[in-house]
């Protein structure tokens, strides 16, 4: 019997083991997360921004002008192997290829800054958010609950 008994508990622990482990890095006073290069559930995140591009990009076109819109764009920014993915305002679309402001604030990446005038590819895209103001609705965000942690 006591045998079986180790012989269980050997067999829960080495199961539990394999579950893989969350390496995310969480500063919520920054408000920024770390992530390990490939982590896959970023990855599949960014899929998904990538699939809803054209919704975004038509609501762009359509509403860029309009005071009850912001759009934003978040893309990887690299200095020396140092990787950050950080927000962008659009400003115009020509040829898959967003020009953009870039509005976030860089704290390892320094060649970068608030202010910068930056391009944006669509593929580059690794997530986007549209917040319309007349009616408080969010579009898109697909990143927001799993670098905040709460996914």
């Amino acid at each position: 019997m006591t045998l079986r008994v180790y012989s269980v508990c050997i067999i829960i622990l080495l199961a539990a083991s394999c579950k893989p482990k969350d390496q995310r890095i969480i500063d919520r006073e920054k408000k920024i997360t770390g992530l390990p290069a490939g982590d896959e559930k970023f990855l599949a995140l960014k899929d998904t921004a990538q699939k809803y591009m054209d919704e975004f990009i038509t609501s762009f076109n359509k509403n860029s002008h309009n005071g009850d819109y912001d759009f934003r764009i978040k893309s990887n920014y690299s200095d020396k192997g140092i990787n950050e993915h950080m927000w962008s305002l659009p400003v115009a679309y020509k040829n898959d290829v967003f020009t953009c402001i870039f509005t976030d604030s860089a704290y390892n990446v320094h060649n970068v800054v608030t202010g910068d005038t930056v391009q944006i590819g669509r593929k580059e895209i690794e997530d986007w958010v549209i917040y319309n103001y007349s009616d408080s609705t969010q579009q898109g965000y697909f990143s927001e609950k799993y670098l905040r942690g709460e996914e």
